[in-house]
């Protein structure tokens, strides 16, 4: 398979040219593309054809390397399987017509339209960052499942979230955790023999029906997961299913699709859980999750850190907007924004390229309006003065690896503007996770890095590059940020890990 793809500009392009009996070129639109793909699929037996697409993604070698080609895999396995038209004359598929379904897949998603910024589109690049999300590995269930862990276990035990989400799925909201991890480990072990899951899903399921329900949108025994592809085009500019749902069922056995979306399942698990069952209750938990990084921030500069209200009084009070931290260091300050909303942030899978560009546009413009506020009054009350570089960070829930800021300067070259009428613009606005975020000032913290120092380089290094250039700001350390693991994070996956086993024993008496 690697000798079909190469990397080009952070993204996977298709090599093979003819990808099937009708050779699909590429000046065909992607709304064409699609359709052909999905006139391809439709020829052939949808059991056979399901059983080689997930026996492919078992026998991958080197799924940590390979990890995006098994994900388009599984993407075109739930689009299969979850499609209801009915053709009368089926063939056989053999593994190499399911080899240039897979193929097409690739050659869509490295359609010009959405490969390239030559149509600032952000629509397009949207769909194509969500059609393209990295599944994630190891380290990094460690750290965001242990932030999920320490913000859902610290609920109190009256509060009407945790009450709410106990009732939805059955189980005290530690157990639901753990059964998340559980099931996620377990898949991980599993995964060189696939049918082996069927026994260890079903004794969970058994047990756990209404948490399954809520993960899966499984019940009586079938999956229910509502997942169709309409005959609209604009419904294929979607999140992908998989970050909710890696489970499909074939003639009436559930399979976990791969390991590592079962992890991206338990990461998100607590926020979607109160996202799509317990809406009434987001607004809590978008104060618990700013909480829990105004408090890292706290913890990580004591003193030099002000956060909410405190903001407000360095700014003088006024009317002005207002950004979440403002960081004070020697001769630099950072200002913070931290937004707690998703792209994917709906139950259905199907969004449109509309609905997704204004979710951004809401984090993105919203964000830029507080931070400039902010900046704007600190500068009068004389907090920022010309001898102390400025940096603006936006903190998201969804990785856009826009660290360099320069796409919002192709996108929104007013927002270019505005900052410049400030007369001091900020040095860097950087755009980064809330694990990146929590990752980085730890590190500072640990003496791991300088942070300062560290940002004054990482903007002599972006200055180089295009303004499309897309990467994670932690790319930009050396090897002891990559893997820094800060300890409040390792503790607490700990105590997680330890109760899921003694759990786990008691669950199943012969688990080891």
């Amino acid at each position: 398979m690697s000798n079909l793809i190469q990397k080009s500009g952070g993204l996977y392009v298709f090599l093979q040219q003819s990808i099937s009996d009708n050779e699909v070129t590429s000046s065909a639109s992607y709304e064409q593309l699609f359709n052909d793909l999905r006139k391809k699929w439709r020829r052939y037996d949808k059991i056979s054809l399901s059983k080689c697409l997930l026996e492919y993604i078992y026998q991958t070698k080197n799924a940590r390397k390979d990890i995006s080609m098994t994900f388009v895999t599984a993407t075109l396995l739930l689009w299969v399987i979850s499609d209801t038209y009915k053709q009368k004359d089926i063939q056989p598929v053999t593994s190499d017509k399911a080899l240039k379904l897979q193929n097409a897949l690739w050659l869509l998603n490295s359609h010009t339209s959405i490969k390239t910024l030559q149509h600032k589109n952000i629509a397009l690049l949207l769909r194509n960052m969500i059609f393209q999300q990295h599944t994630l590995q190891f380290d990094l269930i460690r750290t965001n499942f242990a932030r999920q862990w320490i913000i859902f276990s610290g609920l109190d035990v009256s509060s009407n979230l945790r009450n709410s989400f106990e009732e939805k799925t059955g189980l005290s909201v530690e157990d639901s955790l753990l059964v998340v991890l559980f099931f996620s480990l377990v898949s991980k072990m599993l995964e060189k023999n696939f049918n082996q899951c069927h026994s260890v899903i079903m004794q969970l399921i058994n047990q756990h029906e209404n948490l399954f329900s809520t993960m899966f949108a499984f019940r009586d025994n079938k999956l229910h997961s509502k997942i169709v592809v309409p005959d609209k085009p604009s419904a294929i500019y979607a999140p992908t299913p998989f970050v909710k749902y890696p489970l499909v069922e074939i003639q009436g056995i559930p399979f976990v699709v791969h390991p590592q979306l079962a992890f991206r399942t338990a990461e998100m698990f607590g926020y979607r859980t109160v996202h799509e069952h317990v809406s009434s209750e987001w607004q809590n938990l978008t104060k618990l999750i700013e909480g829990y990084a105004n408090d890292r921030a706290k913890q990580v500069f004591s003193d030099n850190a002000r956060v909410d209200s405190k903001v407000r009084d360095l700014m003088g009070g006024g009317a002005a907007e207002n950004c979440d931290q403002v960081i004070l260091l020697d001769d630099c300050i950072l200002l913070v924004e931290i937004k707690s909303r998703h792209v994917r942030e709906d139950k259905q899978v199907s969004v449109n390229e509309t609905h997704l560009e204004g979710v951004f546009n809401d984090i993105v413009l919203k964000s830029h309006n507080q931070l400039f506020e902010t900046h704007q009054a600190l500068q009068s009350n004389k907090v920022i003065t010309p001898s102390k570089k400025v940096y603006w960070f936006i903190v998201t829930n969804d990785e856009y690896n826009f660290a360099n800021g320069g796409l919002f300067n192709e996108f929104y070259p007013q927002l270019k503007q505005k900052r410049a009428s400030l007369g001091r613009s900020p040095a860097g606005v950087f755009v980064l996770t809330l694990d990146e975020y929590d990752i980085l000032i730890d590190a500072h913290h640990a003496n791991k890095i300088d942070l300062k120092t560290f940002l004054s380089e990482l903007c002599l290094k972006t200055e180089s590059l295009s303004a499309d250039s897309r990467f994670s700001i932690l790319e930009y350390g050396d090897e002891d940020l990559k893997n820094h693991y800060p300890e409040h994070l390792k503790s607490n996956f700990k105590e997680a890990w330890g109760r899921m086993h003694s759990w786990m024993k008691d669950f199943l008496p012969s688990a080891s």
